[in-house]
């Protein structure tokens, strides 16, 4: 499997694993997945919606890799990554949308 296809691949495994689980918060949550917004192929992962709010989840998979996080700064096997800023974008992305 190529590079790319492995990082697809190891990424949908991940977002599935998230999904069984988030299936077990009951009844008085409703949880989807893949929900697409704006053009092209954007989605959100997983959005919650239950009664203490709505939540946007976006999973990732780094699975045997080391994870370093502290305030707005989150690193992966020593390299900094955005997926703390991507997801704070996401949440207000997805607050505007269901504010209209």
């Amino acid at each position: 499997m190529a590079g790319g296809s492995r990082s697809w691949y190891k990424g949908a495994l991940g977002e599935i694993a998230i999904g069984h689980l988030l299936t077990a918060l009951g009844p008085d949550w409703t949880v989807l997945h893949a929900v697409p917004v704006g053009a092209k192929t954007a989605d959100i992962y997983h959005v919650l919606i239950g009664p203490s709010g709505v939540f946007t989840i976006n999973t990732k998979n780094h699975s045997g890799q080391s994870v370093w996080v502290a305030g707005h700064v989150m690193m992966v096997a020593g390299r900094k990554q955005r997926h703390l800023q991507n997801a704070r974008y996401e949440a207000t992305r997805t607050a505007g949308l269901l504010g209209r």
